[in-house]
């Protein structure tokens, strides 16, 4: 574990500092890596799957084809934070998970067959062209041409 530098935007969360809080010994018990300032197009480039809770990331990584797992777990959803959870309407382009061993074993899963079928990335494209910035054209080709060339170059 390292944290390549602690962010001190007020706007951000302070991750390392809330790990630190809850699990004194985070740093040394995981294989957990902290890298806010790091280029999220550069890290998505680099993944074999992508996971979070809230981001842009997840979209982005779904538009290129990634699998995406969001730990959606029951406790979350059945609060009332997670009734207002805003990526809820998204979860059927994610692999959501409701449990922390179902999250393990998605990862797992994804990592050895990371295949999406063909109408899941359409309906990924689509609410990303809608959601985010509108993608005709060749758009959507060229994003992902993008990011696997960074990939492949890095």
């Amino acid at each position: 574990v390292k944290v390549i530098e602690s962010k001190n935007n007020t706007a951000e969360l302070p991750l390392d500092k809330i790990c630190t809080q809850l699990y004194p010994n985070w740093e040394h018990d995981t294989n957990l890596v902290i890298s806010p300032y790091k280029d999220v197009h550069e890290l998505i480039s680099e993944a074999s799957v992508v996971c979070g809770v809230q981001s842009l990331t997840l979209l982005e990584s779904a538009l290129v084809g990634l699998p995406v797992v969001v730990p959606f777990f029951d406790y979350f959803r059945k609060s009332a934070d997670g009734n207002r959870y805003a990526y809820e309407r998204f979860l059927g382009l994610f692999d959501a998970t409701g449990s922390v061993e179902e999250f393990k074993e998605k990862i797992l899963w994804r990592l050895s067959d990371a295949r999406i079928d063909v109408n899941t990335q359409r309906r990924r494209e689509g609410v990303f062209s809608k959601e985010v910035c509108d993608l005709s054209g060749t758009a959507v080709e060229r994003t992902a041409n993008l990011i696997r060339t960074l990939t492949q170059s890095g």
